[in-house]
């Protein structure tokens, strides 16, 4: 059994959280379990003709591709969710991350050289591919990324500002939170 597994048992005994089969149908005999957590969607599944540098770092651990070991102790299992998550991804191969994971970082500001790419071949195969809240999270988490950043990798904000604007009638028909809606407009008027 790894550390998340351990993790994710304690947390159940002391919870009483079962995780259920992301898909579930009425009849029993078909149901099938798995260990990801319900909302959790792989993005090796989004990832088509990656380029070679991102090729390289679906191998290695965020603790490898931001060349620093975890600091502090294991967190306890009561420890808040963003450091429990954060350890957990010290440990795991980009190659098994989620979409999820990759929104979470963005969120948290760490490793942008690389899950800001990464996060835009996923958007490319799903403009509203979503981590664990709702659809377009990952595009929402793009959209919080500093302008500093945009301004050292044009070429990445281009390629966001593609996308937004080739996707924005469909994006417009198919997003009900207004916040979402008003960071596209906003990063489309921004760097159009």
């Amino acid at each position: 059994m790894n550390k998340k597994q351990r993790l994710q048992k304690k947390l159940d005994a002391i919870w009483g959280i079962k995780k259920r089969p992301r898909y579930q149908q009425e009849d029993a005999r078909s149901v099938v379990s798995t260990d990801e957590s319900p909302l959790s969607n792989p993005i090796s599944a989004h990832l088509k003709n990656l380029p070679s540098e991102l090729k390289r770092i679906m191998g290695r651990t965020l603790s490898q591709l931001i060349n620093e070991k975890w600091q502090d102790e294991e967190p306890r299992v009561d420890a808040s969710y963003p450091v429990r998550h954060m350890f957990e991804l010290y440990q795991t191969k980009v190659s098994n991350f989620t979409v999820e994971d990759v929104r979470f970082l963005i969120g948290q500001k760490t490793a942008l050289e690389q899950m800001v790419p990464l996060s835009l071949y996923v958007l490319d195969d799903n403009i509203l591919a979503s981590g664990d809240f709702y659809d377009g999270d990952l595009l929402q988490a793009l959209l919080s990324v500093p302008e500093d950043y945009w301004e050292k990798h044009t070429i990445q904000m281009q390629t966001l500002l593609g996308m937004l604007k080739a996707d924005e009638a469909y994006l417009a028909m198919n997003i009900n939170d207004k916040d979402l809606l008003c960071g596209i407009k906003g990063f489309i008027a921004k760097y159009e």
